[in-house]
C-alpha cells in the first residue's frame, strides 16, 4: 500500500508540480525541467512538449473524474508508462538513461516530501 501511495503521488506531483495551470503550462513547465535536467536539443524538446501534453491534460482529466482511488492509481500508472514508451522513441539512450534518473530522482523527493508530511 504504502509503494501504491509512492508511486501516484510521484505521478501527481509530476504533472501537479505547477499545481493551477492548464495543461499546456504544465507540459511547458515538464518540458523544461526535463530539458534542463536531461540535455536533449531543441528539435527533440518540440516533441516531448508534444508527448507531455498529452500526458497532462489526460492526467488533468483523470484527476478530476469521479473515478476512485485504485482506479485513478492504475490510470496514472499507466499514463506514465505510456509516456516512459513514447520518450524512449524519440530519445537516444543517453537521453533515456538521464529520463530513468530524472524519474527516480523526482520519486525520491516525493518520498522524501511524504516522509515530512508525515513527520509533521
Amino acid at each position: 500500500m504504502r509503494n501504491v501511495l509512492t508511486v501516484l503521488l510521484f505521478i501527481c506531483a509530476s504533472v501537479g508540480f505547477a499545481q493551477g495551470k492548464s495543461a499546456e503550462e504544465k507540459a511547458t513547465a515538464l518540458t523544461a525541467k526535463m530539458q534542463t535536467e536531461i540535455g536533449f536539443s531543441d528539435q527533440t524538446k518540440e516533441k516531448v512538449q508534444a508527448i507531455n501534453l498529452d500526458f497532462t491534460s489526460k492526467a488533468s482529466q483523470l484527476r478530476a473524474s469521479e473515478s476512485d482511488k485504485t482506479e485513478k492509481f492504475k490510470a496514472l500508472k499507466q499514463l506514465d508508462q505510456d509516456r516512459a514508451d513514447a520518450l524512449k522513441e524519440i530519445f537516444t539512450e543517453k537521453e533515456y538513461a538521464a529520463f530513468e534518473k530524472f524519474r527516480e530522482n523526482n520519486k525520491q523527493q516525493m518520498r522524501q516530501r511524504i516522509k515530512e508530511n508525515r513527520d509533521n
